[in-house]
Formats: structure tokens, sequence, C-alpha cells
């Protein structure tokens, strides 16, 4: 492992015999993950907090920067920012359909529609991570999961930034905010923007480059407090997107031929990076959407309790297009138009802490509705440009509680309990084998409870278990060759047990998280394809049991005032009890059931490492107080299964990235390079098929990664009255 001399030096970093400093203490986490302020270490769920300046000086700007730094939990785009693929502990679902397995809340409103959570991440004051299902208290499909980013908020005090970088491979951007009082006491406002254009790292033969981004984005909040009891905020956002294609390329088979005899149907081995040439048609843009919400917020103190009441609504509007020969030629196009909408409504009355007893109750309305025009084009035939128009809405409508009861004053125990109500609808232009247009609908109600305890077992540990249910929706698979029973799944549900320890060291300077987990995942979805059709024939079914055990270690030190570290492991493993595989029937080595029962999930990692050093130090001799700063920042995972089979396999993927900075008071500036020693293992390998010439070949379609880039960030801070 090429993180083993980071180990054998781990004591030394972590400063065990350094002078005991109380200045150099770790400061306390406070965290929202129970939708409500308390400390880190009070929470019984595993958590990891990105802040700020970590946000700031890592360049965190997307959930895959953010799934880097988070062992445990991955991110899967295999066509660049339309469809991700979030997973946490191995509860890894491809991106057909809607619903991903782990809900992204903005300031705890969801965030609904796969394109629509891989944004660009910008002015956050703290992003955190929870593992472990969260469907009582978030719902929405937090089956493995939730992460929660959490805006700057207007204050009463004048502040703002100005930040500009410059990079290599065309990278530009601004971004800035400024914010403060308009009536002192009573109204305050805040804006934020930003400009960011990427040039991509692959030059396309036919002209221009592949897996370039722009993005422009504005987001304005205000704060109204009319008096001590009441609070309202409101926030309106807007970002554009325009992506090229992302770097993709096709992988023939080269093993197991279909039976009883017949070509190659898989491909075994690890598949090999390839950093070009790339020459695939050379369309205005791969992704063009654009996205605007608006938020509501109000929140009264009643005594001692408190009501909040939360309102949003959210329009996406995408265009997708993509060469599926890839080939310069003019054969196959995919092309597809989205357009999703989703409306919230929440209440919540809840205690104010300070008593033994803490609760909340709370009441839930959720509207989505996902519109989609499919354009297919078969240049090579000359079919017409039209493809099927599909509309699936969801409502549900929930209720749900959480009550906290400090038995001792170092003993606590936690209930939490939803119950949701949840219709979907899908009325299609595609066509069922009786030639009527499709016109379905579905109902699943649900209760999904949790249960934890808590022990101080002194002032520097605390133990805690868990047991959680977690729920996913169903819905409808909206391919075109599919057979009419092929065209719904149901929900899918898991028991998640969970045991931990928190612990501080040394004073304060050394903290020592531990959780382990077991995973019983009954009725999964799984991806599959149909025999209606060679292509356009993928679709999620119910046919899978799984069971993902593991353990998560994480350390937080500071040897000095000065000097932090920070490491994350995670091992999972995550294996099919039972699932067989209909597109493996009749391939040599798994006809003639095609199961694949004890085979590790694809697109995960057994095991992930995060590890980041920052050190800062004054600097001398300049004439004025400058403080200097170096950051170094290293992620390592095993290897990848691309599919079940477990026979083609992206290897393992080191990055390491450097910082080094210059502060003076309000200003930094800062010289950084990403994946410093210009890995490129592949970051994903999804089973697919390339047209040419109207003709469906079997293959597998890998994305490229990008390699070293450097840049220089310069910041500008202000603050005032």
């Amino acid at each position: 492992m090429r993180f083993r001399t980071f180990y054998l030096a781990l004591p030394t970093l972590l400063g065990f015999g350094l002078p005991e400093t109380a200045s150099a203490q770790i400061e306390e986490i406070v965290v929202t993950a129970r939708q409500r302020a308390e400390k880190l270490r009070d929470v019984p769920a595993t958590v990891t907090v990105l802040d700020e300046q970590t946000i700031a000086r890592a360049r965190i700007d997307s959930l895959a920067e953010v799934a880097a730094r988070v062992p445990g939990f991955v991110i899967s785009d295999p066509f660049g920012r339309l469809n991700p693929s979030p997973a946490v502990r191995g509860l890894v679902q491809a991106g057909i359909g809607d619903e991903p397995n782990v809900g992204l809340f903005l300031d705890g409103t969801y965030v609904g529609g796969r394109s629509s959570i891989n944004g660009l991440l910008f002015d956050l004051e703290r992003i955190e991570v929870v593992k472990g299902p969260q469907s009582a208290l978030y719902g929405r499909n937090t089956f493995g999961g939730a992460i929660n980013l959490l805006q700057k908020q207007p204050t009463d005090q004048i502040d703002g930034y100005v930040e500009g970088t410059v990079g290599t491979h065309s990278r530009y951007e601004v971004k800035g905010a400024v914010g403060g009082p308009i009536v002192d006491g009573k109204l305050s406002a805040r804006i934020a923007a930003v400009w960011h254009d990427f040039g991509g790292f692959y030059r396309n033969q036919a002209g221009g480059t592949l897996g370039d981004q722009m993005t422009r984005a504005v987001t304005l909040a205000l704060r109204f407090t009319p008096s001590d009891a009441l609070e309202i905020l409101a926030r309106s956002t807007y970002s554009l997107d325009r992506d090229q294609q992302p770097p993709l390329y096709p992988l023939q088979p080269n093993c197991s031929a279909t039976l009883p005899s017949g070509p190659f149907k898989l491909y075994c081995g690890e598949v090999p990076a390839r950093s070009g040439p790339f020459a695939v048609n050379n369309y205005p843009y791969g992704l063009l959407r654009e996205t605007a919400r608006q938020t509501l917020q109000a929140t009264l103190s009643l005594g001692d309790v408190s009501l909040r009441s939360l309102s949003s609504f959210a329009q996406d509007q995408s265009n997708f297009v993509r060469d599926d020969d890839y080939t310069p030629v003019l054969d196959f196009t995919r092309q597809q138009s989205t357009t999703r909408k989703d409306l919230q409504q929440d209440v919540r009355l809840q205690s104010i802490d300070g008593g033994p007893l803490t609760w909340l109750a709370g009441a839930n309305y959720y509207r989505f509705q996902n519109d989609i025009r499919q354009r297919d084009i078969n240049n090579f035939l000359g079919l017409p440009p039209a493809g099927p128009r599909s509309i699936t809405t969801t409502t549900a409508v929930a209720g749900y509680g959480s009550a906290t009861w400090r038995v001792r004053p170092d003993v606590s125990l936690t209930g939490e309990l939803r119950f949701s109500d949840e219709r979907k609808s899908f009325v299609s232009e595609i066509l069922d084998r009786n030639g009527r247009p499709l016109d379905l609908e579905a109902r699943w109600t649900s209760w999904t409870p949790k249960f934890a305890a808590t022990w101080d077992v002194s002032r520097d540990a605390t133990l805690y278990a868990s047991v959680a249910r977690g729920f996913k929706t169903g819905g409808f698979n909206d391919m075109t060759n599919l057979f009419d029973s092929q065209r719904a799944y149901q929900p899918e549900t898991n028991w998640t047990y969970e045991v931990g320890a928190k612990t501080s060291w040394l004073d304060r300077r050394l903290q020592a998280d531990l959780s382990l987990f077991w995973i019983d995942w009954s009725n999964q979805q799984v991806s599959a394809s149909s025999a209606a059709g060679q292509s356009l024939n993928f679709y999620n079914t119910n046919a899978g049991a799984t069971t993902s055990k593991g353990f998560e270690l994480a350390l937080r030190a500071k040897p000095t005032e000065r000097w932090s570290i920070d490491v994350g492991y995670a091992f999972t493993d995550a294996r099919f009890d039972s699932y067989s595989d209909p597109d493996l029937a009749n391939a040599a080595g798994f006809a003639p059931t095609g199961s694949v029962a004890d085979h590790l999930l694809p697109r995960y990692s057994r095991n992930q490492v995060s590890a980041s050093t920052e050190y800062r130090t004054p600097i001398e001799g300049l004439g004025r107080d400058l403080d200097g700063y170096v950051r170094l920042e290293g992620t390592w995972q095993s290897k990848q299964y691309a599919e079940a089979s477990n026979t083609a396999y992206v290897g393992d993927d080191t990055k390491l990235n450097a910082r080094i900075g210059l502060v003076g008071g309000p200003w930094e500036l800062s010289l950084w390079v990403k994946n410093l020693t210009d890995d490129l293992t592949p970051p994903v390998v999804i089973r697919f098929n390339t047209r040419q010439q109207g003709t469906a070949t079997r293959a597998f379609l890998v994305e490229a990664a990008d390699g070293r880039t450097f840049g220089a960030t310069f910041r500008w801070h202000f603050a005032g009255r």
C-alpha cells in the first residue's frame, strides 16, 4: 500500500511526546445532524464535518471533492455532472432512476433528482456527512446517509470576500460575497456569486476539449428579525452550467463468451487507463443545465418551544447530448431534455434545549415532477430526431418525531419515528406491448424508526449504539425496450446496526472516533438488462439482498497550536447474499442462473483512506505580520469492480494534493497542485452498449481521469460594522 510509510510515521505525526499546550486543544464541533444544534460527541452516529476553512483550503467545490475526504462515501459520475451515483458504506445503486441512495440537503431542504445534486458548491459555512439511514428525521431516500450543505447566512456585521483563481488547462474562477445589515437589528442581507471555467483536460481531435465545465451562479439571502422571538430567512439561488462531453471511451469485452458459442461478453482484469487520443462529434455542449431555487424559513420562539416553517420551490432544466458511437463519424447520438420541479413544505415544533427531555415533532409535504424527453438519433439510418416523453410525478406526505431522554447525567436514550405515504404516477409516450401509451400508478407507505443510546463514560469518552431502518422509494423504468412486467420496481429497505466510541486524548489534542456497522439490505434495487431489446434496455428491479459490514476510524490531532492533522480510514465489505443477474445467465462461468452470490457490490472500494496535515508559521523579515502555511492531502482507495460479475475493475487510486500559502491580515495568496503524482486511474467503468451503423455492440464505458493541474489563488477578506 502506498500509504504504508504514512502509517509507520503516524505516532510521530500525532505529536506523542510533545509538551502539552492548552491552546493546542481541538475545538468542540457543533452540528445539526439531528435537526438541532448540538455537540458532535453527543450525536449517536458517524458524522464527518468539513468546516469553512477546510472547504476553502482544500478547494472543495463538488460532491466528488467531499467524497474524497470522507472515507466510506463514494460518488461516481460516468456521464459528467448529469447522473451522479452517491453511496455510503457500500450501499451502491446504479445511476438509473430519479432517487439516489444518499439524500442531499441544502440548509435542511431536500434536493430532488439526480441531475440536480451535482452543482458547484460555493459560499458554504459547513458540510455535514451523516452515515447510516436518516429516514426517521430527514426522510427522502436517506437510505445510506445524508449530506447537509449549510450556506453562510446574513448577519448584523459587514463581512465578505473576493477570490480569484487561475490554473492550468484554462481554469479561471472568480467568486465572492458581501453581507451585512440593511436596517440595524432588523434586516440584513448577503449576496454571493461564482464565475467558474475549466477548459477540460483532454483535447478532442474533432475540435475543442472534453470534460470542460462552465458555471455561473448567484445566491441572495435576506434575514428579517422583527422581534427577538421571530426570525425569517429568505434565499434565492440561480445557477447555469454548460459542460462539454466527458472524456469517455469504450472498452471491448475480452472474456466469458456467450453460450453455447458467441462473442465475448465480459471484460476480465484491470481496466487500462487512457490519456488519448479522443475523437468524438463536437457538439455545442454535453450538458446545459439551468437551476433556480427559492426557500423561505421562519422560526418563532414560544417560550420553551420553537416553531419552524420551511418552504421551498426549485426548477431544474437540463439538456444532455452524448456521442454514443465514440467516433468523429456522425452515426448515433443520445439526447435527453429534462425539466424537474419540486415543492416542499415542512413544519416543525421542538423543545428548546435545557431539560432532561428534548423532543421535536413535524409534518412534511413533498411534490416532485420529472419531465423527460428522449431524443435518440440514428444518423446512419436517417431517422428523425424524435423520442418519447415521460412524466413521473411523486407526491408524499409524512409525519415524524424524535425524543431524547437523559436518564442519568451520563446516559441518554433516543427514539425517532417517521410515517410516510407516497404516491407516484408515470405517464409516457412509450408504448406497452399492446401498443398503448404507458399510464402507471403506485402507492407506498412506510414506518422508519431509529433507536439510540449514548453513555458518557468520562469527560473524554462517549459510547453509543443505534439501530435504524432505511427506506428508499420504488419507481418506474423509462427505457424504451422493456417488457411490461419490467416497468415498475418496489421500495427497498435496510436495517443498520452501529456501535461507536468518540474519545479525546492528550489533553484534547487528539480525537479518535471509531464506529462498527452491520447492514441487512433487502428487496434490493439492482440494475439489469432486458431481453426486449439490444439497447435502451437497462432497468431497475428488486432482485437482490446484500450484507454490508465494516468499521470506520477518524483521527484528528493538534500537536501544536499551528499544526493540525486529520486521518480517516474506512473498511467496507458489501456482498450480495443473493442475486441472479439475468444479463449473465448465458455467460461462460455464470450460466445457467447468472448467480453472483457472495460477489462484492460494484462501484465502491473496500478500503478508503483520507489524510491531511496543515502547518502554519510566522514569517519574519518581510517588514509586516505574515503567516505562511503548507497543506498536504492524500487519498487512497482500493480497486472497484465495474459490475456484479467482479471480473473487470479499476485499480487502486492514489491522489496527492499540495498547497502553500502566505497570509497577511485580510489577504491570502496560495499556490496549489492537484493530483501531484499524475495518477490516471479511471474513476469509473460501467456496462454499456455502443452504437455504430445502426447496430448495438456490447462494451464497457470508461471515464478518463484528469491528470496533474497547477494553479494560484488570491483571496481578500473584509469585515467591519
